[in-house]
């Protein structure tokens, strides 16, 4: 048996994907505002955040993690995954609510 969908399902499917990257990037923007903020508030030097960054990625843990091949860009798919999962989840419902599929 083959299922077909109506049109309106691939229109409104792309529509989440773009709305889900969007907001993806807007989330991230916000967070980044308020970070620049924060640290032009508290003035802290650019010195003193790479100081910091370094620091984190000499500690234990980070070379723990290092050693058993968890590095950068496996946090960031997981991260991506999951953003993705979260937003599918939330987002499907509201967006399918009135095609009727019968």
């Amino acid at each position: 048996m083959k299922v077909t969908f109506p049109p309106d399902w691939y229109v409104l499917a792309r529509l989440g994907k773009f709305v889900m990257w969007l907001s993806f990037a807007l989330f991230h923007l916000a967070l980044a505002v308020a970070a620049l903020f924060l640290l032009w508030c508290y003035q802290v030097q650019p010195r003193q955040v790479y100081d910091w960054l370094v620091a984190i990625r000499e500690s234990w843990p980070a070379r723990w993690l290092g050693a058993l091949g968890v590095g950068g860009l496996a946090i960031l798919f997981l991260y991506i995954r999951a953003w993705r999962a979260i937003f599918s989840r939330v987002t499907t419902a509201y967006f399918f609510r009135e095609l009727n599929l019968d």
